[in-house]
């Protein structure tokens, strides 16, 4: 008719039948009766607390537009993840997916222990668009020369590149700034792989040539004068431009124009030039 129950704990309650607690860890639960005849009863249980599992994802917190992230599930006996973008459940402890689009992807993971006690954690993994990038070129130099061209990257995102090229040129080989200069002496094809702060990457390429000699062509008529025929007409025909410019050796001033007529004011003098 009078229950006693006392723990290791220190709890003591002199009556109650059930009575209500909340145990942690492993407890031992004393529990004395007093029957109507007096006589004492004492009982003994131990009741084991199950605490939910610690629930941790490891893996790429962020990874590349294209990549492949991988992420782990740990402190459990059993998971499910969630992803909350596609409402999908996937069991097991690794999850990988790929191609994933630029920005936030939220996965949840429900882990459970060999008891049956559950806990979730919450897991966001970022995608990263890569960069744009595009090779600017300028050529220096004259016809007949070697030709030096400067390559630059110019968005300002970018903060690292690896410079190639086919055939091999040793002023762009493992060079790693945004602006590089090299000798071009052939047709060279010009690659580029450019970082951004998040090691994103994206490449270009480009084919550029040393600039090439190209002969002028052009005629002069005609080519003996004397006092009675002293007039001469000058056609330039390549390059397929009007700036000519030709230099007579008479003394007179220069004369410009693609067709042009001169008069030597002296016919003795036989060598004219452009």
């Amino acid at each position: 008719k009078e229950y006693t129950w006392s723990t290791d704990g220190g709890l003591t309650a002199q009556s109650g039948n059930p009575y209500l607690f909340t145990p942690e860890g492993v407890t031992r639960v004393i529990l004395s009766g007093i029957a109507d005849n007096g006589c004492v009863t004492t009982e003994e249980i131990y009741i084991e607390t199950n605490v939910a599992p610690n629930v941790d994802i490891y893996g790429d917190s962020s990874v590349c537009e294209g990549n492949t992230a991988r992420l782990i599930a740990d402190g459990a006996n059993k998971f499910v993840w969630y992803e909350e973008s596609t409402k999908e459940t996937e069991e097991g402890r690794y999850l990988t997916r790929s191609r994933l689009e630029p920005g936030a992807h939220k996965f949840l993971i429900t882990g459970t222990s060999i008891a049956g006690c559950t806990n979730t954690k919450e897991f966001t993994l970022m995608v990263n668009k890569n960069p744009s990038v595009t090779i600017h070129d300028t050529l220096i130099g004259c016809p007949n020369e070697d030709t030096r061209a400067e390559f630059s990257i110019k968005e300002p995102y970018i903060v690292d590149c690896e410079w190639s090229s086919n055939p091999i040129n040793g002023d762009l080989f493992s060079n790693s700034a945004k602006s590089v200069t090299a000798t071009i002496t052939e047709p060279t094809e010009v690659y580029v792989v450019a970082y951004d702060a998040n090691r994103c990457a994206s490449y270009d390429t480009i084919t550029v040539d040393a600039l090439q000699f190209n002969p002028i062509r052009f005629n002069v008529t005609p080519t003996i004068i004397d006092e009675n025929s002293n007039v001469i007409e000058m056609t330039g025909y390549f390059p397929n431009t009007d700036n000519w410019e030709w230099v007579t050796d008479d003394g007179m001033p220069d004369t410009k124009g693609r067709n042009v007529k001169h008069t030597f004011v002296n016919p003795n003098v036989r060598d004219s030039f452009i």
